[in-house]
């Protein structure tokens, strides 16, 4: 049948083409950290901040040429800007999602699995009762007077 070979004609050309121009690469390796999360708050604990990584690789399609280190990250989910204590080694405190900046396509930007977790780096215990309590009444008595 005619149109069939051209079908599988078509498709073949498509697929060459594919595999000739794009690859699954990681662009970027679990345990990475980005600007906003070397130094995330951390409210009510013995520190103020804990630095966040990347929990696992990101993987992505990629086409030949295109430059690995040129990456846009955009925070999501990253519990309004800062944690309350106690934090654990591994807890998952938000996402990211990693676009490389000459996809031009952009259709994968909006896909759910573009989502990867953001875990803490280190345990953070809470700070003792009086501390908390210390801290809370300068931050009431700072929002007072702006």
């Amino acid at each position: 049948d005619t149109k069939s070979l051209a079908r599988f004609t078509a498709t073949r050309a498509l697929m060459d083409f594919t595999f000739e121009n794009w690859s699954k690469q990681t662009v970027v390796k679990s345990g990475a950290t980005f600007t906003a999360a070397h130094s995330f708050p951390v409210q009510d604990g013995v520190k103020d901040h804990v630095m966040l990584e990347l929990k696992d690789d990101v993987t992505m399609w990629v086409q030949k040429g295109m430059d690995l280190r040129q990456l846009r990250v955009v925070y999501r989910n990253l519990e309004d800007g800062k944690i309350t204590a106690p934090v654990k080694i591994g807890d998952k405190i938000g996402t990211v999602q990693i676009n490389l900046e000459q996809d031009q396509n952009g259709y994968l930007e909006n896909d759910p699995e573009n989502n990867h977790p953001m875990i803490a780096s280190e345990n953070i215990a809470r700070a003792n009762f009086f501390v908390v309590l210390f801290n809370r009444v300068v931050q009431y008595v700072s929002s007072r007077l702006n």
